[in-house]
């Protein structure tokens, strides 16, 4: 006989105020060591290796692995390091990004009649207009050193 086995509901006293007592700052933390517990896992599978593989490529033993992935171990910098260089992974953000360099911004207007244009600088939720600029069936050319582009 088959048996139907489904998740239930269980609901405690004790289990609402251990719950009540995490901080939301120590929620996200959780969070935080969730994912990178499961982007290492989501790195060691990508390698087709199992956990004692990993084990041992990071000489560690296979019950430390488990704990990290575990989701609750608090890693050292420099582990997070070895855990990217062995599984070729990205884990950390340690570099800055850049933005890409603006040389010039090309307007092309195809029509027959003159048009006013209002150039916005900003998230295009704030309207602050910064020149006005005259086109007609012509390329312009915007110095990248203008205020609209820095």
């Amino acid at each position: 006989m088959k048996t139907n086995h489904k998740a239930e509901i269980y609901s405690s006293p004790l289990i609402e105020e251990l719950l009540q007592g995490i901080s939301p700052e120590e929620q996200e933390r959780t969070n935080k060591r969730m994912l990178l517990a499961a982007r290492i896992d989501d790195g060691i599978k990508a390698k087709g290796w199992k956990k004692k593989d990993f084990a041992t490529a990071m000489s560690k033993t296979p019950s430390e692995i488990s704990k990290w992935l575990s989701g609750t171990h608090n890693f050292t910098s420099d582990t997070l390091f070895d855990i990217e260089r062995v599984l070729q992974i990205k884990l950390l953000q340690t570099e800055e990004q850049q933005q890409p360099e603006v040389t010039e911004v090309y307007l092309y207007m195809a029509t027959s009649q003159s048009v006013d244009f209002q150039a916005f600088c900003g998230p295009a939720h704030h309207h602050n207009p910064k020149t006005s600029i005259k086109v007609s069936n012509q390329f312009i050319s915007l110095n990248p050193n203008s205020s609209c582009l820095q």
